[in-house]
């Protein structure tokens, strides 16, 4: 999951998605629109390289990526925060696991969904990322090792 060195090699069927193929440039006249390349991968599994946001209250079962490192303060910016459009929210299935923070790039691998969504913390996304099931059990098997501590 953390970038050091190397990416392992891409899964059979994956397709490495970057942030800057999300959207076209430079921004039109109707503001951001999609690129071709991110429409095509709707629903198709894909593999993203970012920074997990810092949040001081992360919400249970998502957690977001970006393309900079990034913290969230919930007090007084709710909705005027540094969260880019390119940012993706990424969902853990059906665990309500709140995921620790993890420092530096990483990299998850998951079906991608297009198109705006209200989420739990009243935002709107435009791309989720719904993580890997394995993906998903190693978060969920760190957070009980981190709790233990």
């Amino acid at each position: 999951m953390s970038v050091k060195g190397e990416l392992p090699p891409l899964p059979s069927g994956v397709t490495d998605l970057k942030f800057r193929e999300f959207f076209k440039s430079p921004i039109g006249q109707r503001g951001l629109e999609p690129t071709k390349k991110l429409l095509e991968l709707n629903g198709k599994p894909v593999r993203l390289i970012g920074y997990m946001a810092k949040q001081e209250q992360p919400p249970a079962g998502v957690f977001i990526l970006a393309l900079t490192p990034i913290f969230m303060g919930d007090e007084d910016e709710v909705f005027a925060d540094d969260l880019l459009p390119t940012s993706v929210y990424v969902h853990l299935g059906t665990s309500q696991t709140t995921v620790p923070f993890i420092p530096g790039l990483i990299h998850l691998t998951g079906v991608l969904n297009v198109g705006s969504q209200v989420e739990e913390d009243g935002r709107i996304s435009s791309v989720r990322l719904m993580l890997d099931p394995a993906l998903t059990n190693e978060l969920t098997n760190s957070q009980q090792r981190y709790a233990r501590k």
